[in-house]
């Protein structure tokens, strides 16, 4: 469920609620789930979205850069602009707090260790390398 509150009650929807969408995509490539991920009532959803401090998720992300990416994006409505310099900005900065540049192969093209029980994991990081190259084709958006 990666849908803005203003979806879940049925509200006019606008850039900030994509924004909102991407928000929860990167919270959960980064931890693999959000917290009302066992919800299966759309209006529970909605009401848990509404009542929910969404800086709790900031502690999932891969850099301080977000918390002024998630200000941003709850100071606006469905009639201002997002500041996408500002968004597209945050993102960069946490590329560079990760050390990720714009040459880093993705996950799948890095080589995979052989373990004792015969299965490949790649070799990453705590935060899935994937979650990176989609911060850099944000960043170039």
């Amino acid at each position: 469920m990666h849908v803005s509150v203003f979806c879940m009650t049925f509200q006019e929807l606008g850039r900030h609620d994509d924004l909102m969408s991407l928000f929860y995509i990167l919270v959960e490539f980064s931890c693999g789930q959000l917290p009302w991920r066992r919800l299966t009532d759309k209006e529970a959803v909605g009401r848990f979205k509404e009542d929910f401090d969404h800086t709790t998720l900031l502690c999932h992300l891969p850099g301080p850069q977000f918390k002024e990416f998630l200000a941003e994006l709850q100071n606006l409505n469905y009639f201002t602009d997002p500041n996408y310099s500002l968004l597209r900005r945050r993102l960069m900065e946490c590329m560079e707090y990760n050390g990720v540049n714009d040459n880093d192969p993705f996950d799948w093209e890095l080589p995979v260790v052989n373990t004792s029980n015969s299965s490949c994991q790649p070799t990453t990081a705590s935060t899935p390398r994937y979650f990176f190259p989609i911060l850099l084709l944000l960043a170039y958006c």
